[in-house]
């Protein structure tokens, strides 16, 4: 069984990866250059954290990766438009 505390940690990361990824998206179509930026930055950063945790993963930490991402999907789709509006 995985610990608990390192699938947090795996939701945590690919939540936020994955909410700044939607809110360049998003900054990207309303051509907001510093939200652009500033998303894409933290992107590179969240990504080179990510990659070497997740090479080896079991199948319970892709799946808590992907549940992170699809919840930070959501969540950065909502921020970007609260942002932008």
């Amino acid at each position: 069984m995985e610990n608990q505390q390192s699938l947090f940690k795996i939701f945590t990361r690919s939540f936020l990866q994955i909410l700044f990824v939607v809110m360049n998206g998003y900054f990207i179509a309303q051509s907001k250059i510093v939200g652009v930026a500033i998303c894409s930055y933290i992107i590179s950063m969240l990504w080179a954290m990510n990659v070497r945790s997740m090479a080896l993963s079991s199948t319970t930490q892709r799946h808590t990766y992907a549940s992170g991402a699809m919840a930070g999907a959501i969540t950065g789709f909502y921020i970007a438009k609260y942002l932008s509006s």
